[in-house]
């Protein structure tokens, strides 16, 4: 009889343990699934707030563009559509008075895999952008790698906070994109001054300031490699000198301005004249010195074909009106 009892007490006793550990186990998995739950709602509702930018941004496009349309509308009602007006309002959101920089970094903000081949190819970059540099100041191996983390560590920075601003509707002027993109500059100086020295910032700084000019170089140089008349290194450190020494904003102590205009963006907006960031015949007169004559030929097209661009710009501006879009859409 005693064991009877003994034994259905220990099997009590194991159905109880069972029933323990089946409800500690329903327990976890019951928190597990809660955690889940959670995880999913706070996503979800990150990506219906995503979704209302979009649509926030979307629909300030369609009112912009709207209104161009309302304008040039007006304009064929009175016989004429090839001149905007000046008090146009319209005029004010024309796709070409919007930087291509923008409409790039709206791309980029909704393209995680456009973001990452984005960055790829400004790590690829860095030898061009900067090998002079290292090779002026003797950096050793280990110290171009760290320069080249604190470049791309800014530039990573730079790219979150304005495809961030891009997603919330903000452009880069907002004071609070502003100091952002503040700190990361002033991030990525620390860490280079601390790794260069003194001398070695100077002359990085120095450097920077002649880039958009080395860039120029950098690509005429390319231009001429497919007719074999690449230009050495000396003869692109020369060029690099005689465009700086001719360029009024690097001249003024700022960051020279590209040789060839890229874009009128700015002189569109504010309806002022174009002018060239050199002064080209000073610049073809001592190029001439250093370049070979098919160099020289090509340099000269390109800088005569800038001037020529200008003046037509200039000339369109004087016209009554506006009648610049066409114009601008055709150089894009």
């Amino acid at each position: 009889m005693r064991k009877h009892l003994l034994t259905g007490s220990v099997a009590l006793l194991v159905l109880g343990s069972l029933a323990a550990i089946v409800a500690l186990y329903s327990v976890r998995a019951t928190r597990h699934a809660l955690a889940l739950a959670q995880r999913k709602h706070v996503l979800v509702e990150a990506s219906l707030k995503r979704l209302q930018l979009e649509i926030a941004n979307s629909e300030r496009d369609k009112a912009r563009l709207q209104l161009l349309l309302d304008g040039l509308r007006a304009r064929r009602g009175s016989g004429s559509i090839g001149v905007i007006p000046k008090d146009l309002a319209a005029i004010q959101f024309a796709v070409h008075s919007i930087p291509r920089a923008t409409w790039e970094m709206r791309a980029l903000a909704k393209d995680p895999k456009l973001q990452a081949q984005y960055l790829a190819v400004e790590r690829a970059s860095l030898p061009r952008r900067y090998g002079a540099l290292w090779q002026s100041l003797g950096l050793s191996p280990d110290q171009i790698a760290r320069f080249s983390e604190i470049t791309m560590q800014q530039t990573e920075q730079v790219l979150d906070i304005k495809t961030t601003a891009q997603l919330q509707g903000l452009e880069d002027t907002d004071p609070a994109i502003k100091t952002l993109l503040n700190q990361a500059q002033d991030r990525a100086n620390a860490d280079k001054l601390e790794l260069l020295g003194e001398s070695g910032f100077s002359q990085m700084q120095d450097y920077g300031r002649v880039q958009p000019i080395r860039d120029f170089v950098d690509s005429l140089s390319g231009t001429l490699a497919l007719t074999g008349a690449t230009l050495n290194a000396a003869q692109a450190n020369q060029l690099a000198q005689i465009m700086s020494a001719s360029n009024s904003s690097y001249a003024s102590g700022g960051t020279a301005e590209s040789p060839i205009v890229t874009s009128f963006d700015n002189q569109i907006i504010s309806h002022v004249p174009a002018n060239p960031a050199i002064d080209s015949d000073a610049v073809i007169s001592k190029a001439q010195a250093i370049l070979s004559a098919d160099q020289f030929a090509t340099l000269q097209a390109q800088i005569g074909r800038n001037q020529y661009a200008i003046q037509v710009f200039n000339t369109l501006v004087q016209m009554p009106g506006d009648p610049v879009m066409g114009f601008m859409l055709g150089r894009y």
